[in-house]
């Protein structure tokens, strides 16, 4: 019986190391033919009393360094109080 156990271990680790290198597949080429350069605001705000962080960046196109803005000035207004 631990002969047949051992046997169906090592079929199953056989089994999930070739379907791992058989499931490869080519890599994706994301077409840029219409790049817009946008602004992206990644921010989280809360209504703790603390220092928010707000990020803020512009749209790029694949493999080119992201850059950041910088020297903006950013409001925050509601009408919630």
């Amino acid at each position: 019986m631990k002969l047949f156990c051992r046997y169906k271990y090592l079929v199953i680790v056989f089994l999930i190391a070739i379907s791992s290198i058989s499931s490869c597949t080519e890599p994706f080429e994301a077409p840029t033919k219409d790049f817009e350069d946008i602004l992206v605001v990644d921010a989280f705000i809360t209504s703790e009393e603390k220092l928010q962080e707000i990020n803020l960046s512009r749209t790029f196109v694949f493999d080119s360094p992201v850059e950041e803005e910088r020297n903006a000035i950013v409001r925050v207004s509601g009408n919630d109080r």
